[in-house]
């Protein structure tokens, strides 16, 4: 076994999504940047290098700042964005009300605020694991949410997720355009590139969008939508 994995790349593409599937707005998906790769500072040492074609990010659309939490007993959010780079219209408005949104869990009454991002990844690697890491951004009484994804199964919209520490208080995140408003981190290294829809990707996708709205348990729903998937999507 060796010390460092290897950074022979795989074959990851992803889509900006401004199809039904996301949003029911006539949004132009340029408006949105393409993802960036993290590079890291080569300090000759194997350990830097090894993330090398792993660690990517979504960079921020525009400057928007966040507010979330509780308000008697019910969750909120507030939004402000910069108006010199989003145009204070019904539609911008509209897009960000179906991007945002904060609920209250079942199971532990945690209030848990979320930014949909129209940002799908899609490979033929059957290996390859995704997993949303916290950026480096300013925050108050909020803590990242962290997750992971088998990419090859399941084409979904990246999430980037807080929860709120102390329910009494309100909750702040800011984002700032271009920087990270998301780090994208693979289990491997990857050649990744931007690509749209093509049928078989479109309708994969959709047989299985939008399921945790309707079932509790999409483990269990897996194991039917990998059985239809396509042997090739790119």
């Amino acid at each position: 076994m060796d010390l460092f994995f290897s950074n022979k790349k795989s074959n990851v593409s992803y889509i900006i999504d401004n199809t039904s599937g996301f949003t029911n707005l006539d949004v132009p998906a340029d408006i949105f940047y393409s993802v960036e790769k993290q590079n890291n500072i080569n300090i000759g040492c194997p350990a830097s290098t090894s993330l090398e074609n792993r660690l990517y990010y979504i960079p921020a659309f525009a400057d928007i700042d966040i507010e979330f939490g509780l308000d008697d007993g019910k969750s909120y959010f507030n939004y402000t964005f910069n108006d010199s780079q989003l145009r204070a219209t019904p539609d911008t408005h509209d897009l960000l009300k179906q991007m945002l949104s904060v609920d209250i869990s079942e199971k532990n009454n945690v209030v848990n605020f979320q930014f949909k991002l129209p940002y799908l990844f899609v490979t033929d690697d059957k290996t390859i694991e995704l997993n949303a890491l916290v950026p480096n951004i300013e925050t108050s009484n909020c803590t990242f949410v962290s997750g992971g994804f088998n990419i090859y199964g399941w084409i979904r919209h990246i999430n980037a997720a807080w929860i709120l520490n102390n329910n009494k208080k309100k909750a702040k995140i800011v984002f700032k355009q271009g920087e990270p408003m998301v780090y994208i981190y693979f289990n491997k290294a990857v050649k990744l590139q931007n690509t749209e829809f093509n049928e078989k990707i479109y309708q994969y996708h959709k047989r299985h969008s939008k399921s945790v709205n309707y079932v509790r348990n999409v483990s269990k729903l897996f194991s039917r939508v990998i059985k239809k998937r396509p042997k090739k999507l790119l």
